[in-house]
């Protein structure tokens, strides 16, 4: 947590005046309650696989996983574009143009989640015969999940742009994962301590709509009346074409980050896909740092170098990637060298992951170890270059995995992502350093050439 504390420290210093300190501790609490959502986070899949048992979690994990896959798409990056958007219409009075974004992005995402979930279910009906036994209740119940989430990912953004950054991360990070772990463990007490998959999505989806009439009470309460009351107008043209690259972008990251779960769902058994759940919720652990500073940063990395201040943006993503070295290299060497122990935590069958753990850890330490080289990318008005690499990171990772998960199995599913892992990392890092002259690794080039 020291690391933490310096790193949001030295934010302070480099914003200056005493409006962005206040915004900066808002950040700095934002990455608190993530970092307390994530232990709450793992501890929910500890508990899903401990009720639902291996096979009955590998059906819930790869589900969810298309789910993820599909609200990425449903929102069609009008989240992202709602940050940066709503705060100048406000600043600005332009209260019609935020009105009218608020109603557009909020009507065309929904619609456009309902659409896919209603495809979804199609889809997993008319492939019944191609799927596991089981998956298809499951899959339709998920759809269900797909536009409720959508909406709760906008109105929890909306408040974000408003500057009420805790409160918008409280109820997906904190206080859904804890109502759905609750609901399992009062279900399982009439169920003799065991929970089928059905069911808990069936429990995901009433959580998550308990949540989002919460967001739609606090949002009432806080957002000033210019939000909700007043003409609206349109600028239908220039929304999409902000929205798009931010689409690209967080389509291809959810991509290269899934594929592996998705292969290992679709081409082997649903004990294997429960397995390797657990594999990739442990390794997820390794980067978690960098993680959550990059929610910190993100911002202060856009303003620094649009002022054009790059010594400071490169002292600051030294830090960072110090930072990140220091926290993950002991967590990764817990991971190599415990592996078994750890999976024991998800139960027994799971050590079965034993080999793909470490593999998988592998990758993760890369990713850990390069800082934010994709935020320097996507905040430096090189978006559309981050876009294209992780496009081709993205395939390069599915082809990998169709190749080596069908031979080696859930070991050739962490290999593939591993390797995908390093590729998207090393082209990262390089592009960065040459379009904006920053280093996003624990060298300092700048300092390097000037001590020569």
């Amino acid at each position: 947590m020291k690391w933490s504390s310096d790193i949001l420290n030295y934010l302070r210093r480099l914003r200056g005046n005493s409006s962005e300190a206040v915004l900066t501790r808002k950040a700095g609490g934002a990455f608190f309650i993530n970092a307390l959502g994530t232990a709450i986070a793992f501890g929910l899949q500890v508990l899903l696989a401990r009720l639902l048992g291996v096979t009955d979690f590998g059906k819930y994990i790869y589900v969810i996983t298309w789910i993820n896959l599909l609200v990425m798409v449903g929102k069609l990056g009008l989240d992202t574009t709602s940050l940066r958007l709503l705060p100048g219409y406000s600043s600005h009075g332009q209260w019609h143009l935020l009105r009218g974004y608020v109603r557009y992005s909020t009507g065309v995402a929904v619609m456009s989640s309902v659409g896919i979930g209603m495809g979804l279910a199609i889809v997993v009906t008319v492939s019944r015969d191609l799927l596991e036994a089981g998956l298809v209740p499951v899959f339709i119940i998920g759809a269900t999940l797909l536009p409720l989430t959508v909406f709760l990912v906008l109105r929890c953004v909306q408040l974000q742009a408003f500057r009420y950054i805790v409160l918008s991360q409280v109820p997906q990070v904190i206080l859904r994962p804890l109502l759905l772990g609750l609901a399992l463990v009062v279900v399982s007490v009439f169920r003799d301590g065991t929970v089928p998959a059905g069911q808990a999505m069936m429990l995901n989806v009433v959580t998550t709509v308990l949540v989002a009439v919460v967001v739609m009470v606090t949002a009432r309460r806080v957002l000033p009346r210019e939000f909700f009351v007043g003409p609206r107008e349109r600028e239908n043209g220039i929304w999409r074409g902000i929205a798009l690259p931010m689409l690209l972008i967080t389509s291809f990251n959810i991509v290269l980050n899934q594929t592996d779960m998705l292969m290992v769902g679709s081409l082997l058994t649903a004990r294997e896909a429960g397995i390797y759940g657990g594999v990739s919720r442990i390794a997820m652990l390794i980067p978690l740092a960098i993680v959550l500073v990059n929610l910190v940063t993100a911002p202060v990395i856009a303003e620094l170098y649009s002022c054009g201040r790059l010594s400071q943006l490169q002292r600051m993503t030294t830090r960072v990637a110090w930072g990140s070295v220091v926290v993950s290299m002991p967590l990764f060497l817990v991971v190599v060298t415990i592996p078994q122990n750890l999976l024991r935590v998800f139960g027994s069958e799971f050590i079965g992951g034993t080999e793909a753990l470490v593999i998988l850890a592998c990758g993760r330490l890369v990713i850990a170890l390069t800082g934010s080289a994709g935020y320097l990318m996507s905040m430096s008005d090189h978006q559309k270059r981050a876009a294209y690499i992780l496009g081709l990171t993205a395939m390069l990772d599915v082809a990998l995995c169709a190749g080596l998960v069908p031979r080696f199995g859930i070991e050739g599913a962490a290999t593939a992502s591993t390797a995908t892992s390093v590729v998207w990392c090393v082209a990262m890092v390089v592009d960065a350093r040459r379009m904006t002259g920053i280093s996003a690794t624990i060298v300092d080039f700048q300092r390097l050439r000037k001590s020569a």
